[in-house]
């Protein structure tokens, strides 16, 4: 029986909305490469890693490296929440969920500086529980983060309904035992959630 239903947050619940992203900080094509290639970085990976609190922390060291225009590093300087959205139909059904008594937790791949400036959102309050990636040292799919994740909380991975937009995040989950589901719709992936819950 499911009691708990496990979120990742980017992809599913928070949404990094790149076209938006460029248009307010005015980024054009030729700022591109060198955001797409720090976004792709060992350097951000170490972020999410808890090695640095989050990217402001080496966004210096990060642009020399990269070539990145000051339109890129200004941009990378603004808050967290002008970077992402609330994915308003996931979010809402994660409160729904919450309202009936399902359990609700967090597990992402994350810095500490996006947790701390996006915890205003209403998904974080509504949570029992959150492990992300910064706290852990380890990133999805790596088994220990889900491991760490259940011996956290005293969880059965049985009695888990694990939602991730990644497939290796999924099958690194469905290995331990969770009941899974890879999010692509939001239609589709409540629509499966419904049926798993019955």
């Amino acid at each position: 029986m499911i009691r708990n239903v496990v979120f990742d947050l980017m992809g599913v619940l928070i949404l990094f909305d790149s076209a938006s992203y460029r248009d307010s900080f005015q980024l054009n094509l030729f700022d591109m490469p060198a955001l797409i290639r720090m976004l792709r970085s060992k350097e951000w990976r170490s972020c999410d890693l808890g090695e640095h609190d989050g990217i402001r922390e080496i966004l210096a060291e990060l642009a020399d490296k990269y070539k990145a225009s000051e339109r890129v590093v200004h941009a990378l300087n603004a808050p967290s929440d002008l970077l992402y959205k609330r994915i308003d139909t996931m979010a809402d059904y994660l409160l729904s969920l919450k309202e009936r008594g399902y359990h609700i937790y967090l597990l992402s791949n994350v810095s500490a500086q996006v947790i701390r400036e996006l915890s205003f959102m209403d998904i974080f309050s509504a949570a029992d529980g959150a492990m992300y990636s910064f706290e852990a040292k380890a990133l999805k799919p790596d088994q220990k983060i889900y491991e760490d994740f259940l011996q956290r909380y005293a969880l059965k991975a049985e009695e888990c309904l694990f939602i991730d937009d990644s497939k290796r995040n999924i099958i690194a989950a469905d290995s331990l035992g969770f009941h899974t589901i890879q999010h692509k719709k939001a239609s589709e992936t409540i629509r499966q959630a419904e049926d798993l819950l019955k």
